[in-house]
């Protein structure tokens, strides 16, 4: 969330005041007494409004849909516990674990029609009205949709600085803007000094200004043209060695992010290491793996409040759910990701493997070189021999596993063992014993 959106409204050249984009903030302005326009009502808004409106001489909110606000129960961290939590960093842990799991359990209040949901927007709406006591404003902030289909606001100041006698709230539309003023759609005129954007940032369009290509030189842009996807919100298919932090669908609407990315990091650890042990050339997910989470995902996302029909950034214009993630809860549901299934990725080997399997079924039988690949035993009857079906494993491992073999000993065992062929077996154990002895000078 770093490039800033900005709206597409007409007569915004012909405006001859001052307009900047919260994200980037003309410092340079005074706002002393001047008559402030601000477009949107967000989670930009709510950060510097309250701030702002005890300066300003008048300020307008272009509202275009109210939110859902609650408290966000802040407070400085006191003298005396920070001594304790030194003293006793277990107290400090335990602090770490109940907060997570106070807000963990918030994942309750984003099923559709849920009662948790309800019982969220009864507490909202009686600390909205604890602050704002005019019966036509407490209209205009009070949602007509289902609490966390946008964004939920945290916030303590953000109802009183909407109940300064200096702050308005517009919900007509804008109409167009003008050389000193914002014309809404009913035909009232706002004159305005300062347009301020509150309009966010471009959250769905997850690599721009990037470009990645994969296989077949695809452009993941244009493969995400629809709406991102990928494999647990990390690996994209035909994008081989491709893998990504917070991807699509692995924010969290009520929980850290942090947590997430962490079984993310953990995940591409494994992907990592399996290339770099196994000398392969690419990790790449399976299409048909990548579909089949996806379409359990967006059927999941359906009995979310995500998918209620308001338009928010956590989706894109056709709809599709493209930011958030939820099933059970981010515990139970996403830290199955730490371990990765293989079954969903293909992958290449280098090519003096492959070479080797070749020579190896076309009966010929290469003199080994000093520091040729290397590959353990799993590997190469899974991958190199390329066999359909794997017979006798745990026999082979407790063999052969225990050492690092060189390729032209492991694959023969393995072809050996899987094709019942004798004599290529003994051929093998004979390679092994002259390994052993270190006649090719080939570690092991």
């Amino acid at each position: 969330l770093n490039r800033p959106a900005y709206p597409k409204i007409e007569g915004l050249s012909d405006f001859k005041g001052v307009a900047f984009h919260s994200a980037r903030w003309d410092h340079s302005v005074d706002l002393a007494g001047k008559r402030v326009g601000v477009v949107g009502n967000g989670a930009s808004a709510i950060q510097f409004v309250p701030e702002i409106a005890p300066r300003v001489g008048h300020l307008t909110i272009f509202q275009r849909t109210p939110n859902w606000c609650v408290p966000k129960p802040d407070r400085p961290f006191r003298e005396w516990e920070k001594r304790l939590y030194a003293a006793v960093p277990a107290l400090a842990r335990l602090q770490r674990w109940w907060t997570y799991l106070t807000l963990e359990r918030n994942y309750l209040a984003f099923v559709q029609g849920s009662f948790f949901g309800k019982l969220f927007e009864r507490a909202a709406t009686k600390e909205m009205e604890a602050h704002i006591s005019d019966p036509e404003l407490r209209a205009k902030l009070t949602p007509d949709y289902p609490a966390g289909c946008k964004r939920i606001l945290l916030t303590n100041d953000w109802y009183p600085a909407l109940a300064r006698p200096n702050v308005s709230v517009e919900t007509s539309h804008i109409a167009k803007v003008t050389e000193n003023a914002v014309e809404t759609e009913d035909g009232v005129a706002h004159p305005v000094d300062v347009l301020i954007y509150a309009t966010g940032f471009e959250s769905t369009d997850f690599l721009a200004p990037m470009k990645v290509t994969g296989r077949g030189n695809a452009d993941l842009n244009t493969v995400w043209a629809r709406g991102a996807e990928a494999h647990r919100g990390v690996a994209v298919a035909g994008f081989p060695n491709f893998f990504m932090l917070y991807g699509p669908n692995t924010n969290l609407g009520h929980n850290s992010i942090i947590f997430m990315i962490e079984c993310q990091a953990n995940y591409i650890a494994q992907c990592v290491e399996a290339l770099a042990n196994s000398r392969l050339r690419y990790l790449d997910v399976k299409p048909e793996a990548m579909e089949s989470f996806n379409r359990e995902l967006q059927q999941d996302m359906q009995k979310t409040v995500w998918a209620a029909g308001c338009s928010s950034w956590y989706k894109t214009a056709d709809g599709k759910v493209t930011l958030e993630h939820i099933e059970c809860n981010a515990a139970c549901d996403y830290a199955p990701v730490v371990m990765v299934n293989w079954e969903f990725f293909d992958n290449q080997t280098p090519s003096t493997a492959r070479d080797l399997v070749d020579a190896l079924r076309a009966g010929e039988l290469p003199k080994p070189t000093r520091g040729a690949s290397l590959c353990t035993f799993r590997d190469t009857a899974r991958v190199l021999a390329g066999l359909p079906q794997v017979r006798n494993l745990d026999q082979l491992e407790r063999r052969f596993m225990h050492r690092r073999l060189e390729v032209l000993v492991a694959i023969p065992v393995a072809i050996g063992f899987f094709d019942h062929d004798a004599a290529l077996e003994q051929q093998a154990l004979e390679n092994l014993a002259d390994v052993k002895s270190s006649k090719f000078g080939i570690a092991y």
